[in-house]
């Protein structure tokens, strides 16, 4: 059976993001094409006060709110290149990573507060670096690819040791995790003696079958596998 898109199954939802653009963003519409797109110019405030427009496009998938918003500049003005932190291929904002998503977008929260949030924060950087050279201090974007996947999950766990934080994902890509198990952090306890509230705490954050995906990309970066854990 053919799921249906939200804006059909939740018409209500629609309305309120049609009502937050009337009453705060009337430069951005929305257009109903079979899928929801958002259109306009998207005004980066800070301070209280305009500092930039960039003409834009957003894209909601048929599993929103389940599934992030799919930004688009535009207006020709960001380079459809990695280091302007543009997806080449598709020319998609890279707003944050998906482990990022529980701090920069978590779920429940609301479409203003995505506007608010990391799309505002991603063209105001733009316009920093574009007028510096630099990006914002604190809102430095991640590396690119993987490694900025690996910076996400280093600032989850707690610690920059790189095989620590594989073995952390090890166990977080479990569906059922057993607490007999060593503790990832190189202990010698047992989980439910050690790291048990922070193993609990990342699946909490992060899906184990996106854990899964990432811990197998990560094997081919020369990191340890399950094997060297617990050989």
């Amino acid at each position: 059976m053919k799921k249906v898109s939200w804006h059909k199954s939740s018409p209500e939802l629609l309305d309120s993001i049609r009502a937050l653009l009337t009453e705060r963003y009337p430069t951005l519409h929305v257009y109903v094409e079979g899928v929801v797109v958002i259109r306009g110019t998207f005004p980066v405030l800070h301070g209280g006060r305009e500092l930039d427009r960039y003409q834009v496009e957003i894209l909601f998938p048929g599993s929103y709110p389940d599934s992030v918003p799919v930004v688009f500049e535009t207006g020709g003005r960001i380079p459809h290149h990695a280091d302007w932190h543009v997806f080449p291929r598709l020319g998609n904002a890279c707003l944050f990573v998906s482990e990022d998503r529980w701090a920069a977008w978590p779920r429940g929260a609301t479409f203003d507060q995505f506007l608010e949030g990391p799309v505002r924060n991603y063209f105001l950087s733009q316009t920093h670096y574009s007028l510096t050279g630099r990006w914002p201090e604190g809102w430095e974007p991640r590396s690119h690819d993987l490694e900025g996947v690996l910076e996400a999950y280093h600032e989850l766990v707690g610690t920059l040791d790189r095989q620590e934080v594989l073995r952390f994902m090890w166990v977080v890509s479990h569906d059922v995790v057993k607490g007999h198990w060593p503790c990832p952090c190189g202990s010698g306890e047992k989980i439910r003696r050690c790291h048990r509230d922070r193993i609990r705490e990342l699946r909490a954050r992060v899906p184990a079958d996106l854990v899964r995906l990432r811990f197998r990309q990560f094997q081919g970066l020369e990191y340890r596998t399950r094997d060297a854990y617990f050989g």
